[in-house]
């Protein structure tokens, strides 16, 4: 679970089998953004989901999401866009973090 720094009242969560939401804690009677799966794989097999960390980038709109299964996903959930892009990672990850340089 990420809360957003510019509003706190955001907060992202995500597991295994339980992909990306975004909560409005002012609304909290249901998420006000839902990612979806990516595409099933080339056999035509569904790619399992476990959402390992979330993080804000700077513009506050636009969230990383680090997956157990080595996937980095980026959205924007303002214009509620699913994936903006999509990298496989060869090596396991389990945190995600950002530095922001002026």
């Amino acid at each position: 679970m990420r809360q957003n720094p510019g509003t706190p009242s955001l907060i992202a969560t995500g597991g295994k089998e339980n992909d990306l939401q975004l909560w409005d804690l002012q609304h909290p009677e249901e998420p006000t953004f839902k990612a979806k799966n990516v595409k099933p794989d080339m056999l035509e097999l569904r790619v399992p989901v476990w959402v390992t960390d979330a993080a804000f980038l700077e513009d506050q709109r636009t969230l990383a999401v680090s997956s157990r299964h080595k996937h980095v996903r980026v959205f924007e959930h303002s214009l509620r866009i699913m994936v903006i892009q999509k990298q496989t990672i060869h090596t396991l990850m389990h945190h995600i973090s950002f530095t922001f340089l002026n």
